[in-house]
């Protein structure tokens, strides 16, 4: 072998050593940065989408209902709109190599009545092998489970949603309309959101929940000081319910304490004195507002006042004083006197 073609071998001996393993490390390379990307593109699925998903995906129902039950304060429309979905038999599973991927349909529909599919964990449209959005009927499709208990644990947990409304004046309307259903379930919500919420509004609607919900207890000393914190709060809401109370006490005597009628006697009281003041002021201050009111200002020089209630001279007589009613309302001011 002459010495060009010994170098030749060599540089080529070399360039096999060194090139290979660098393509065999931007290989492996590669393959981590894509595992990376999947890591990263299940990380950014929101924790109560993902907790949603595994509760669709398992037969457990302890678990379905723990998981059910915190999605509460997920605060996302996507999972709202799936538990609805789910408790209504519209929430459906795509099954494609052995893997189960919960969806809903779109509400847009093509020109043969199919639909796209929504994945519920990040809300992008379901693919195919060729990266297009697949379409479905829903005849075609296999629903996820819901059995009654669970269909009835969504439903708690769809009407609880409204606590964690952006709005205060929802949220306030919402925990009225929950306190009065009395559902004992409801309370270790209402507790928890008094932790956390802010406004003033809100916070007296979760007490007064709170309270409505515990008339219901047979727990007597319960009932009672529930009785007591909605004459404290002067509770206008729970007046109703707690008239009702009484009516059941004249109804059947013996299955109340005495205890509980004293209570329900006074805040009764309370909760009526406070509407009549209410009353009172609010009817006083229409009627002043169309009462007489007096406007008095210099007369000019040569203005006649007399007559309709003036006081004054004749033409060229010293300016004086000018004394006018306006607006009066004679039957007003003496309705609002009588409360006066």
């Amino acid at each position: 072998m002459t010495r060009q073609h010994y170098d030749r071998a060599i540089t080529s001996e070399h360039i096999a050593r060194t090139t290979l393993p660098c393509s065999s490390w931007i290989i492996r390379g590669f393959l981590v940065l894509l595992s990376c990307f999947a890591s990263l593109s299940l990380l950014a699925a929101p924790q109560h989408r993902t907790n949603l998903v595994e509760a669709i995906l398992t037969d457990d129902f302890a678990r379905q209902t723990e998981v059910i039950k915190s999605l509460i304060e997920a605060n996302d429309p996507l999972v709202e709109q799936a538990l609805a979905a789910w408790r209504g038999g519209a929430l459906y599973l795509y099954e494609t190599n052995e893997t189960k991927t919960p969806f809903l349909l779109d509400v847009a529909l093509d020109s043969d009545d199919k639909a796209k599919g929504i994945r519920v964990i990040d809300g992008e449209f379901l693919k195919g092998a060729d990266g297009k959005p697949l379409w479905f009927t829903a005849n075609d499709i296999t629903a996820a489970d819901a059995t009654s208990k669970l269909r009835k644990a969504i439903k708690a947990t769809l009407d609880l949603f409204a606590l964690g409304n952006s709005n205060p004046k929802m949220r306030r309307d919402a925990v009225i309309k929950l306190g009065q259903d009395q559902n004992a379930e409801y309370l270790p919500f209402f507790e928890a959101r008094q932790k956390s919420e802010k406004q003033k509004e809100v916070i007296k609607a979760l007490l007064e929940a709170v309270a409505t919900t515990q008339l219901a207890s047979e727990d007597d000393k319960t009932r009672i000081a529930a009785v007591e914190k909605l004459g404290e709060l002067r509770s206008l809401t729970a007046l109703a319910f707690l008239q009702k109370l009484r009516d059941d006490i004249k109804a059947a005597p013996a299955k109340f304490s005495p205890e509980t009628s004293v209570a329900l006697r006074k805040s009764i009281y309370e909760i009526e004195q406070h509407m009549w003041w209410g009353n009172l002021f609010g009817t006083a201050f229409r009627g002043l507002s169309t009462a007489a009111v007096l406007r008095i200002r210099p007369a000019e020089p040569g203005e006649e006042l007399s007559g309709g209630g003036r006081f004054g001279r004749r033409a060229g007589a010293m300016p004086g004083l000018r004394c006018q009613a306006l607006n009066f309302s004679s039957s007003r001011l003496a309705q609002a006197r009588q409360y006066v």
